[in-house]
């Protein structure tokens, strides 16, 4: 009786990481791009922040947009830089950024899965100061 059961831990074993190893890749994924969400965010409104408090409409589009590089540069964690893009309007009184990246996956591109476009959007107040003469 012992002898033709033999092989059932090896296709027991193979049959768990079928549904194991997807699930882990998808985990992997998914804690990938929910960190590149959170930082494409907070480059986006660091961004607004910055541009906001800038000195004239020139400046505050020329401010964001490196207060994003900086905090968003190139090829972070992966992402495709040259689908990465960020919008810039200028008008009544309020600066609005909208930022997009294409996000890679790793494990699931075994199933041919393409990674999502994340997006993250800031709006904010201009406050414009004016240049005190420095003597």
């Amino acid at each position: 009786m012992r002898h033709g059961r033999r092989g059932i831990a090896i296709l027991s074993a193979a049959a768990i990481l079928m549904v194991i190893i997807p699930f882990a890749g998808l985990a992997v994924d998914a804690g990938i791009l929910f960190v590149l969400q959170e930082r494409l965010s907070a480059a986006v409104d660091a961004a607004a922040v910055a541009a906001a408090r800038g000195v004239s409409a020139e400046v505050a589009s020329d401010t964001a947009r490196r207060f994003f590089e900086a905090n968003f540069p190139a090829g972070y964690l992966g992402s495709k830089s040259e689908s990465r893009d960020l919008q810039i309007t200028l008008g009544n009184g309020q600066i609005q950024l909208a930022a997009t990246v294409k996000a890679p996956v790793y494990l699931l591109q075994l199933v041919r899965a393409e990674g999502p476009r994340l997006t993250a959007r800031a709006r904010a107040r201009l406050h414009f100061e004016a240049a005190a003469p420095v003597f």
